[in-house]
Order: structure tokens, then sequence, then C-alpha cells
């Protein structure tokens, strides 16, 4: 049996202390128990993660448009310092690069990605320290 892959996101911003959460098995069970929605692009967002180095442009080109976009995961937090993606931060701008070429060329499309959002509540079970 070949051991489950592994990955994992850590975040000051959920909660009060540093969290560090298991990706793999949290985007397993929201698929199976999370309603898909449509999450609307955040442009200055975006900037952000292009700007503080979240996202690299040799892993969207690398990796991300060569596995095909994922929905996102959204954790809420639970100290008020806003929802963070903790899975597909370069799906999500890739996403909105697509967005912005298809509506430059005049094609009525979405201003989202699709994803799932979890609740403190949700996302707790995948914390891992």
């Amino acid at each position: 049996m070949l051991p489950q892959k592994s990955e994992v996101f850590r975040s000051p911003n959920l909660s009060n202390r540093e969290v560090i959460l298991d990706v793999v098995p949290m985007r397993l069970w929201a698929e199976k128990n999370l309603p898909l929605e449509m999450v609307p692009f955040n442009f200055d967002h975006i900037e952000w993660l292009m700007q503080g180095g979240t996202v690299d442009t040799s892993v969207l080109m690398n990796r991300t448009l060569l596995q095909g976009p994922k929905p996102i995961i959204i954790c809420q937090s639970e100290v008020g310092r806003g929802d963070e993606i903790v899975d597909g931060n370069h799906t999500y701008v890739m996403a909105a690069t697509a967005y912005h070429i298809a509506k430059s060329e005049g094609m009525a499309v979405p201003p989202g990605t699709p994803g799932y959002t979890l609740s403190p509540e949700q996302w707790r079970k995948f914390v891992v320290m």
C-alpha cells in the first residue's frame, strides 16, 4: 500500500496561534461534505499573493497549468482576521487571469472560481499542531 500524500499549510491568521493544517484529508472531506460555491475574485488580494511571493509564476506554469485547476479551499478565521485560501492560491490567480482574458474578449464569464469554505469548527479537525 502506498503512503498517503501529505501537504500542510501554516497560518498565523486563523487562530490566536499559528496552526498547521493537513490539507490532503481536508480536501477529501470538503469534496464529500460541503457544497461547491463560486468564490469571487479579490484583485487586491491577488496582487498581494503575487507581490508577496505566495504565488510563484514558475509553479503556475509548470504545475498548476499542467495539473489542471481544482476547487480552492478556504478556511474562515476564528479571530476575525478574514478568510484564508489554504489550498489553491495558484489556481485562484490562474482563474483570475483567465477571467480577465475572457472578459477582454467580450465573453460573459463569472468573476470567481469554484471553492469550498470551512468554518473554524470544520477546519479544526485537520489541525496537526
